[in-house]
């Protein structure tokens, strides 16, 4: 839903593909607990479920109540800073482009993140 909502041009991507998947069986307490004391919205605990039920998913969320969650559950949780950093790492894409995307976030994003966070990272990335 976030996808369509924010980047529906994401899904006419042909090197995207898709699939939908539905969590099987009932929420489990522990995760309704979580998600009624961290108020997650519906995408976040159906996500969730399913990363329960596949073990080697990652869970990408920049909410830091829904990765508290995921922490709490034993799910890998990433956010859109540590995918980027990542593909560095993964000779998926160069310093140089990681760091424009970075500085470009401020205007090009409605990622919420604190300045002085950012800062950091981006000074991390040149010093790597």
């Amino acid at each position: 839903l976030e996808v369509r909502k924010h980047r529906p041009s994401a899904l006419q991507r042909r090197e995207v593909k898709l699939n939908r998947s539905s969590p099987m069986g009932s929420e489990p307490p522990e995760l309704e607990t979580l998600a009624v004391g961290l108020t997650l919205h519906t995408g976040e605990r159906e996500a969730l479920r399913l990363s329960l039920h596949f073990e080697s998913a990652i869970f990408l969320t920049d909410d830091t109540a829904a990765r508290l969650a995921a922490d709490s559950l034993g799910i890998v949780a990433h956010g859109t800073i540590g995918v980027l950093v990542r593909a560095i790492r993964r000779h998926q894409r160069t310093k140089v482009e990681v760091l424009s995307i970075l500085e470009s976030l401020p205007v090009r994003s409605t990622l919420h993140l604190k300045r002085s966070l950012l800062n950091a990272v981006i000074a991390e990335v040149r010093a790597s």
